[in-house]
C-alpha cells in the first residue's frame, strides 16, 4: 500500500483500507478449532471438480480471480482485536493457479499419482491470517481433461457455497473463455454484512426458550462415544478416512417412497437407521451425536458465499426395545423439536451447559451425522463439462462423521473415522450397521430394535481391561470398579483401573491403591497389569444406570516428588489471579479453582491467553488451559515458559542461506510471497515492535525513539552487521533511520530498500501547482475504478470530508439509492498503529545517509517538472542511489509485474549493486 503524507490523505486522496468485521457465532468456533489445534487441517474442505472440453488454465486463473474479487469472504484475514476474533477484508488479492501435468505420467498408474497429489493437497494446512483462503492446483490428466483440487477452510465456506462457487466458476470460465466480459447479478450483501447483522441480532435478543429446551433435553446427557480402538492420545491427533458403499438406485427410490409412507423426512429415516445401528454395535441406550443445519433463512443470503452452519446435539433413547416404526417416529421428533430450537448458536450451548473440557474431544458431541444432497450438479458450460467427484478426507474434526451424500446415480452411504482411534475393520463394522439398519426399515418397520442382524462390538483391548476389572471385583476391598484403556507415557496402552472402596475398609484411602495393585501383582490369572489405581467415592453413571466409561477421569499425572508446600503467591501467580478476575469477574479465586467451572468458555479463555501474553511476555496458547485448568496447573504451565518480550515481534519468514539478512520493517503480509521468490540465498525476517491491530496509545514518542526498539529486535537476530533493510513508505522511513543508528553503532548496512519512500515534509515543499496534480491524479484513478465498475460512486465519495458535510450519502440511504453510508477508506479512519507511525514520521527529520540505497518508485509515484526524481531525498542521500521504476502497484500485497522487478532489483542489490548503482543527485 502506498502511504502518502497526512495532509494529502485528509484532503482529498482516498487510500483503500481493509475493512474490518465482526466474526459469526460459526466462524468464531471454526476460529477457536484452529487456535485448540493449531496446524490442524480438520477444518479444510478439500473438493475435486472435473474440467473436460475446451479451456486454457491462463482463463481458469482469471475466474477464480474474478470470483475472489466478488465475493469479500475469499480475501478475508482473520486475527484477535481487543481478545476477540476479527476479520479483514483486503480490498484486493492476488490468486495464483497451480498447475500439475500429469500427462507424461504412463496411463496406467497416472489416475493414482491424481489421487496422491489430492490426498498432500487436502491435507495441507491454512494460517487465518493469511489470505486466501481457497487454493486451486490444476491437474492435467489429458489433452481436453483436468482435475481442479479446490481446497477451502471452513471459516470462509459451507456446504451450500460449493455449488454456488461451482456454478459461478462454470459461467465465468465460459464467458472469459468466449471472450465475454462475465455479467453475473450484483450481490445483495457481503458476507461481512452478515456477520454484523447477526451480532447486533444476538446481542438485542435472548435465547430464553431455546435455553429452557436444550437444559431440559439434555439434563444428565451422557458423553457418547463409541470405545476407540487406540489409545487416546493426550494431544488429539485428526488423521481421517472416508469409506463409502453405493446404494443402487432402486433402494433410494425405495428410501424416498418409505420416508413419505412414514411422513418423516429422508434426514430423519438416515439419522434414524444411524442411531439404530449404533445402538446395536455399542449396546448404549442413551444416543447423543450432532449435526449441522445451513441458516440461510433470507433470501438475500442464498447467494453469498461464506459458513452459515449451525450446530445441533440430537439425543434420542433406544431402551424399551422398541419397533423399527416407532423408534423412527420417536427419532424423528428429536430432530423436529432441535429444528424448532435450532437458533441457540453451538458456542451459545456449550457456555449454557458448560460440561467439562478435555482437550482430545470435542464438546458435547464426538460422533456427526449429515445428509448431503447434490451440490454440484453435472452440466455443460459453453465448451467443457463440469462434474464432482468424490471428496478426500484432510482431517477428522469428529471421530465418527457418518453421512449421506446424493449422487447423479443415487445415495452414497460414508463414513469419515479418525484413524487414530479406530481400525478400519470397525469402521467397515459400523458402515455395514447403518446399511443393515436401513434394510431392516424397508423390510420389517414392526420387528424391534433388537432384531436386526448387527453384532455387538467390543473395544480391541477389552479383554485386558475385563480380566483386571474381574480380579478387582472379587477383593473384599472393592465394592465396585472400572477398568478402561488408557495410554502409557510411552503411548502405548494400558488398563487403568477405578475402584469404590467397601464400606468396612479401614485403611486410609490414599495407601489403597498401592495395596490393591499388591494384590493384582501376585493374582496368576492376569497377563497385564494395570498402569494404575484411582479410588473414586462413586462411579459415573449413565441414565439407564450402566457405568459412564468416558466420564471417568483422566488418570492423574505422575507424582515425581513429595508435594510442594504452599507458600505466598508468586508475582506470575497474582498476576494471573488478577486477569481471571478481571476476564471471569470473580472475587474468589483458589489454586484449586478451575477456570471451567468458575464460568469461563472458549472466547473468555481466549481473551484471558491475550491478556497473560501482554502481561507476562510468554506466549499462551488456548490449548494449555484446557491441560491445566486450574489456577494452579496454569500458573506452573506459565512459570515453565522462556519470558520473550519479542514473542510475535520477530518472524522468520525464511530462515536458509549464508548471504546477509534481508530484514523487513513491518507489513509482514506484503513480504511473504516477495521472500519466497527471493530464494533460500538470504534469510528473511520480519520485525514489528507494535500490534498491527491494538491502538497504541498515544505517547508522543519521537520517530528516532520507535526506530531504536527495532534496532533491540534486530541484534536478537544477528548481533553484528552487515545488514539488508527494506521497507514499505512509512516503514521504510523507519528502515532509514534504523540505518542511521546502526551505521552509528559501527555495524555495516550493506543496502537499504524502500519502496515509495517519501521524505516527511517534501510534500510540503512541493508548488502548490504539484500538489494540486497530485490530488488529480488521485481523484482520476479513483473514478477510473468507478466506471470500470470496481467502485461504486457512493464508495468514491465517501472518501471526501464534504460529502459526509453535506449529507449527500446520508440522503442517498433515506431515498434508498443505496443501501448503507460506506465506510471511508482514507487514511482518516485508518488504523490507529499506522496513524501512530505517520504522526511520530511528520515530526521526523532525517539527517544525511551517505550508504547505498534502493528506492523502488511505484507507477502512482508522481514524476515530471518540479518533482523530485527520488520523493524529496535529493541532498540528504549523499551516498550511491539506485532509482528503480517497478510496473504494477503496492496495496497490500505486490501485483504480478512490481514482485518480478523487486526480485530482479533485489538480486542484482544484493550482488553487484556496488558496480551498477546510478547516481541520481
Amino acid at each position: 500500500m502506498t502511504t502518502l503524507p497526512n495532509e494529502i490523505a485528509t484532503g482529498a486522496l482516498p487510500v483503500p483500507e481493509p475493512l474490518i468485521f465482526p466474526c459469526s457465532s460459526s466462524q468464531r468456533r471454526c476460529w477457536f478449532i484452529d487456535a485448540l489445534h493449531p496446524g490442524s487441517t480438520i477444518l479444510n474442505i478439500a473438493l475435486r471438480w472435473e474440467l473436460e472440453g475446451e479451456f486454457s488454465p491462463p482463463v481458469i486463473e482469471r475466474a477464480l480471480q474474478f470470483l475472489i474479487n466478488r465475493h469479500e469472504i475469499l480475501r478475508t484475514r482473520f486475527y484477535v482485536r481487543d481478545g476477540e476474533p476479527v476479520q479483514e477484508v483486503l480490498p484486493q488479492l492476488r490468486f495464483k493457479l497451480s498447475q500439475v501435468d500429469l500427462t507424461m505420467v504412463p496411463e496406467a498408474t497416472r489416475a493414482d499419482e491424481a489421487v496422491a497429489l489430492a490426498k498432500r493437497e487436502a491435507k495441507a494446512p491454512f494460517q487465518l491470517d493469511r489470505p486466501p483462503l481457497i487454493r486451486v492446483t490444476l491437474i492435467r490428466t489429458g489433452s481436453n481433461r483436468v482435475s481442479l483440487l479446490v481446497t477451502v477452510h471452513q471459516i470462509a465456506f459451507d456446504g451450500i457455497s460449493i455449488g454456488l462457487l461451482a456454478h459461478e466458476f462454470g459461467l465465468v470460465t465460459a464467458a472469459l473463455q468466449a471472450g465475454s466480459v462475465p455479467t453475473l447479478p450484483e450481490l445483495p450483501m457481503q458476507y461481512g454484512d452478515y456477520a454484523s447483522w447477526q451480532k447486533a441480532m444476538f446481542s438485542s435478543r435472548g435465547f430464553e426458550a431455546e435455553a429452557a429446551y436444550w437444559r431440559r433435553q439434555l439434563a444428565g446427557a451422557p458423553y457418547f462415544e463409541v470405545a476407540p480402538d487406540l489409545p487416546r492420545p493426550a494431544v488429539p491427533a485428526s488423521n481421517g478416512h472416508i469409506i463409502a458403499q453405493m446404494l443402487p438406485q432402486e433402494f433410494s427410490d425405495a428410501l424416498d417412497a418409505f420416508a413419505k409412507t412414514e411422513r418423516v423426512t429422508l434426514f430423519g429415516l438416515c439419522y434414524a437407521a444411524a442411531m439404530a445401528g449404533l445402538h446395536r454395535v455399542t449396546g448404549e441406550t442413551d444416543l447423543v451425536i450432532g449435526t449441522q443445519l445451513a441458516s440461510r433463512h433470507h433470501p438475500d443470503l442464498e447467494k453469498i458465499v461464506g459458513v452459515f452452519l449451525n450446530n445441533l446435539v440430537l439425543r434420542v433413547a433406544a431402551s424399551g426395545d422398541l419397533s423399527l416404526r416407532d423408534f423412527l417416529q420417536r427419532a424423528n421428533r428429536t430432530v423436529q423439536d432441535a429444528l424448532i430450537h435450532q437458533q441457540m448458536p453451538f458456542d451459545h450451548l456449550v457456555e449454557l451447559l458448560n460440561p467439562p473440557r478435555d482437550p482430545s474431544r470435542t464438546p458435547l458431541i464426538s460422533i456427526n451425522f449429515a445428509v448431503l444432497h447434490e451440490v454440484i450438479r453435472e452440466e455443460t458450460y459453453g465448451t467443457f463439462d463440469l462434474r464432482a467427484q468424490p471428496s478426500l478426507s484432510p482431517g477428522s474434526l469428529y471421530e465418527l462423521n457418518f453421512f449421506l451424500v446424493h449422487w447423479p446415480s443415487g445415495w452414497r452411504l460414508a463414513l469419515e473415522f479418525n484413524t487414530d482411534l479406530f481400525e478400519l475393520e470397525t469402521a467397515e463394522h459400523l458402515l455395514a450397521g447403518w446399511r443393515a439398519a436401513l434394510d431392516g426399515f424397508l423390510l420389517d418397520a414392526d420387528r424391534p430394535l433388537s432384531a436386526l442382524p448387527i453384532a455387538l462390538r467390543t473395544a480391541a483391548n477389552s479383554e485386558e481391561c475385563t480380566a483386571v476389572e474381574e480380579v478387582l471385583l472379587l477383593d473384599p476391598l472393592v465394592a465396585e470398579a472400572a477398568v478402561v484403556a488408557h495410554s502409557r507415557p510411552d503411548g502405548t496402552p494400558a488398563p487403568y483401573a477405578y475402584v469404590v472402596p467397601a464400606a468396612d475398609v479401614r485403611q486410609p484411602l490414599e495407601t489403597l491403591p498401592v495395596t490393591l495393585m499388591g494384590h493384582l501383582a501376585r493374582d496368576a490369572r492376569l497377563q497385564t497389569q494395570p498402569a494404575g489405581i484411582s479410588v473414586l467415592l462413586a462411579l459415573p453413571r449413565t441414565a439407564g444406570g450402566a457405568i459412564d466409561r468416558p466420564a471417568l477421569p483422566h488418570p492423574p499425572a505422575a507424582v515425581t516428588g513429595p508435594p510442594a508446600k504452599a507458600g505466598p503467591p508468586s508475582e506470575i501467580e497474582a498476576a494471573i489471579r488478577t486477569i481471571w478476575q478481571d476476564v471471569l469477574d470473580v472475587t474468589a479465586i483458589d489454586p484449586d479453582s478451575n477456570f471451567f467451572d468458575l464460568g469461563g468458555h472458549s472466547l473468555l479463555a481466549v481473551r484471558m491467553c491475550v491478556q497473560v501474553g501482554r502481561r507476562l511476555g510468554r506466549q499462551v496458547d488456548v490449548v494449555s488451559l484446557f491441560r491445566s485448568p486450574t489456577l494452579a496447573a496454569f500458573v506452573r504451565h506459565v512459570e515453565s515458559l522462556k519470558e520473550d518480550a519479542t514473542d510475535g515481534q520477530i518472524v522468520v519468514v525464511q530462515p536458509d542461506g549464508d548471504g546477509t539478512p534481508i530484514i523487513a520493517i513491518n507489513h509482514l503480509l506484503s513480504y511473504y510471497d516477495l521472500s519466497r521468490a527471493v530464494g533460500s540465498g538470504h534469510p528473511f525476517y520480519s520485525v514489528q515492535t507494535l500490534d498491527a491491530h491494538v491502538t497504541p496509545a498515544v505517547d508522543g514518542r519521537s520517530f528516532e525513539e520507535i526506530a531504536a526498539d527495532y534496532v533491540r529486535l534486530i541484534r536478537k537476530i544477528r548481533p553484528q552487521g552487515p545488514y539488508i533493510l527494506f521497507g514499505l513508505c512509512v516503514h521504510g522511513l523507519i528502515g532509514y533511520e534504523v540505518a542511521q543508528q546502526l551505521r552509528a553503532a559501527g555495524d555495516e548496512v550493506e543496502v537499504l530498500a524502500f519502496v515509495n519512500g517519501w521524505h516527511p515534509n517534501y510534500f510540503e515543499r512541493l508548488s502548490l501547482l504539484n500538489k494540486s496534480k497530485i490530488r488529480l491524479k488521485h481523484v482520476k484513478e479513483s473514478l477510473a475504478l468507478v466506471f470500470s465498475g470496481k467502485k461504486t460512486f457512493a464508495e468514491f465519495l465517501s472518501n471526501y470530508s464534504l460529502a459526509h458535510k453535506v449529507g449527500i450519502l446520508k440522503a442517498a440511504v433515506a431515498l434508498k439509492l443505496i443501501d448503507r453510508v460506506p465506510p471511508r477508506t482514507g487514511s482518516e479512519t485508518a488504523d490507529g498503529w499506522l496513524l501512530y507511525l505517520m504522526n511520530a514520521r511528520n515530526l521526523y527529520r532525517p539527517k544525511p545517509y551517505p550508504g547505498r540505497v534502493v528506492q523502488f518508485l511505484g507507477m502512482d509515484a508522481p514524476r515530471g517538472r518540479g518533482f523530485d526524481p527520488i520523493l524529496g531525498w535529493t541532498g540528504t542521500l549523499t551516498g550511491s542511489v539506485l532509482v528503480q521504476d517497478v510496473e504494477g502497484g503496492f496495496q497490500g500485497t505486490f501485483a504480478d509485474e512490481a514482485l518480478d522487478t523487486l526480485i530482479r532489483q533485489l538480486h542484482l542489490g544484493l550482488s553487484e549493486i556496488s558496480g551498477t548503482e546510478r547516481a541520481v543527485r
